[in-house]
């Protein structure tokens, strides 16, 4: 690994093995993100009708499309969320373009707490009441 990439680590502070279970992984900043998500949406990088169909999600129970989730009007996104998870990475993207925010969590030690913190920012934005999630502990 480099040694300027976070390392992943358990609430035991056992850092995760160096080489993932994983072909082809990237290494993402919150700005790489936020220029993916604004590229995507800017029609940069592909058209608008394009954005729609990687955006249909299939029918069948918990799936994603290949955007993860998104949102539509008129067949213009309206809201995007894509999240993800490897050992104990976990990232999470929410964007809503009626409501002009992005939100990109990325962490390296995996409580599965990375929707209820968004819920939260989103809350904040909105000047509604929020809860933080409760910090997990190890051992």
């Amino acid at each position: 690994m480099k040694k300027n990439i976070a390392k992943g680590f358990n609430n035991d502070f056992v850092p995760d093995k160096p080489d993932l279970p994983i072909t082809g992984g990237t290494y993402l900043t919150t700005i790489d993100l936020l220029n993916w998500e604004n590229c995507l949406c800017s029609k940069k990088v592909i058209n608008k009708k394009s954005l729609y169909e990687i955006g249909q999600q299939f029918n069948l129970p918990e799936t994603q499309s290949a955007l993860g989730q998104a949102k539509y009007k008129n067949k213009k996104i309206i809201e995007h969320l894509h999240d993800g998870r490897m050992g104990n990475y976990e990232a999470l993207l929410i964007s809503n373009k009626n409501e002009k925010f992005t939100i990109i969590l990325l962490d390296n030690n995996y409580n599965g707490r990375v929707f209820e913190i968004s819920d939260a920012i989103i809350s904040i934005l909105k000047n509604q009441k929020y809860k933080l999630p409760e910090k997990t502990t190890g051992k």
